[in-house]
């Protein structure tokens, strides 16, 4: 059986991360061939016209509607988004909008709010991430008891970015050190 192939877009006022990170989801189908479309930072009528075209022009080109992942806090962008025809899955009406019903609050519907720079998470993973930086690839071995985890391993095997994501995305205090030849020299 050949696969079906389809366009999934993930259209946000922001970044897009969050609509990407829902994207995974995709790969619970395999029997589907996805061409993946990021459209970030949709936040005027003239870019939601532009996102239009492009949903458009992806079914006449498919032969089937688009899938449209979309995470846009503005209510009235969102309506005119949705003027044209694709399968939609909409972060705010389908989960945020819901959850301010049952909380009976107003959610905060500005661009970032997900990934917010206040708070104690922000700060700790830009500390994290400092840490990691000035940690890496056995640069210093000062304040190594500070370190929530030590990655050991030989040159190029990906310590660096695995330090990255873990400060980036946990706030994890990573820090690496390169095993190199003289390491497993012994000393007679």
């Amino acid at each position: 059986m050949a696969q079906q192939k389809r366009t999934a877009f993930f259209i946000s006022d922001g970044t897009g991360i969050t609509a990407g990170a829902l994207g995974q989801l995709l790969a619970h189908f395999p029997e589907t061939q996805f061409t993946q479309i990021r459209i970030p930072f949709t936040d005027s009528d003239a870019k939601v016209d532009d996102a239009q075209k492009r949903i458009v022009n992806a079914k006449m080109e498919n032969g089937v509607r688009p899938i449209v992942i979309m995470s846009i806090g503005n209510p009235k962008l969102r309506a005119e988004l949705k003027e044209v025809d694709a399968y939609y899955i909409d972060l705010f009406d389908s989960f945020i909008d819901p959850l301010g019903v049952e909380l009976k609050e107003e959610p905060l519907t500005r661009p970032g709010v997900a990934h917010s720079m206040a708070g104690t998470n922000y700060s700790d993973r830009m500390e994290a991430i400092n840490f990691a930086l000035g940690h890496d690839d056995g640069m210093t071995h000062n304040g190594l008891n500070q370190a929530n985890v030590i990655l050991v391993g030989v040159s190029r095997s990906g310590k660096t970015p695995t330090s990255i994501y873990l400060a980036m995305q946990f706030g994890i205090k990573a820090a690496n050190y390169p095993l190199t030849p003289e390491d497993f020299e012994r000393k007679s």
